[in-house]
């Protein structure tokens, strides 16, 4: 089984934190990565955040888990709230980070995580949603 984490960023625009990956699709998402072992699906989040950006945030609040059962993955999603920042530079990793409004999202970008994008913008909580087939 494989267990994500990732998060909602918001500034004060309102606009959404997304950082385009250096590797394989190179597609844009919101930060996060895998969960370590030994490590709780938050604080996957928050140091995922921190590597792929340089925010140092907490999470507020769950927004939804994304079961994929037909690929054994399943995806924790968090509203974040920034508590400081340190400066970042693109690395082999992330290749660009920006804010982005709810219509003017950056491609390329998976299915799955512009559907989560759009959970965050809609303020959903709690959620759990649940994949029986690639979205895309």
């Amino acid at each position: 089984m494989r267990v994500s984490a990732f998060g909602a960023l918001f500034d004060d625009q309102g606009r959404i934190l997304c950082v385009k990956r250096n590797y394989g699709s190179r597609t844009w998402t919101t930060p996060g990565g895998w969960v370590e072992s030994g490590e709780a699906p938050v604080q996957a989040a928050q140091r995922e955040a921190y590597e792929e950006t340089g925010y140092r945030v907490e999470v507020e609040h769950l927004i939804a888990v994304y079961c994929s059962p037909w690929m054994d993955d399943y995806v924790f999603f968090f509203q974040f709230r920034v508590l400081g920042y340190d400066e970042w530079q693109p690395n082999s990793e992330i290749a660009e980070i920006g804010y982005f409004e709810k219509d003017a999202l950056p491609q390329p970008m998976e299915v799955r995580a512009a559907i989560s994008i759009h959970d965050a913008f809609e303020h959903i909580q709690g959620m759990v949603r649940v994949f029986h087939s690639d979205p895309g």
